[in-house]
């Protein structure tokens, strides 16, 4: 009997196969029965699908479609989320990586509040090469009001757990939106 696992890690990805591997690595080094990934490929013609197959056997719970012709990206992240069989669903970009720590740290909020409909999390950006971390413009604190329908109202939290984000995409740093 398959279990369900408790967190599904959902990836949407085309074309960043070297970025990709970089990812599944670092949650790799932190997999447990209770997670699942689910790659969505949107028609990747670079190595994604032999990235995937290197990696598949090291997951419990593994999930990867690829789509030809592409779903394009708004679609993709769609799909790859209705995919997740977990209770909860973590979304990542294929150029982020998850940090030494991060997913017991995630699993135990997750269990600590049944109810919470989700929560952000810290930020850290690395260069081009992925070799130093770039400053990061600190998230504001606030209060929700979000709930889900059925429950009491009661303010939301935002909790903050450590991922790592990608690089920088060189179009922000050039509109100035990058973080100082």
């Amino acid at each position: 009997m398959t279990t369900s696992p408790f967190l599904s890690i959902c990836i949407p990805t085309r074309n960043r196969a070297a970025l990709l591997r970089e990812l599944l690595e670092s949650i790799a080094a932190q997999e447990n029965d209770e997670i699942e990934i689910v790659l969505s490929d949107d028609g990747s013609t670079d190595e994604t699908p032999g990235v995937v197959a290197a990696f598949e056997k090291r997951f419990s719970h593994f999930t990867y479609e690829r789509h030809d012709p592409p779903l394009l990206y708004d679609r993709n992240v769609l799909h790859v989320v209705s995919r997740a069989r977990g209770t909860f669903c973590w979304l990542f970009s294929d150029d982020d990586r998850m940090e030494p720590g991060a997913m017991v740290q995630v699993l135990d909020e997750l269990r600590s509040d049944p109810a919470c409909a989700g929560f952000t999390v810290g930020r850290i950006a690395y260069n081009f090469s992925l070799t130093e971390h770039l400053p990061v413009r600190p998230l504001q604190t606030t209060q929700s009001t979000t709930r889900q329908p059925g429950t009491p109202s009661r303010p939301g939290r935002r909790r903050r757990v450590p991922i790592a984000l990608g690089p920088q995409h060189p179009a922000d740093m050039q509109l100035g939106r990058a973080t100082k």
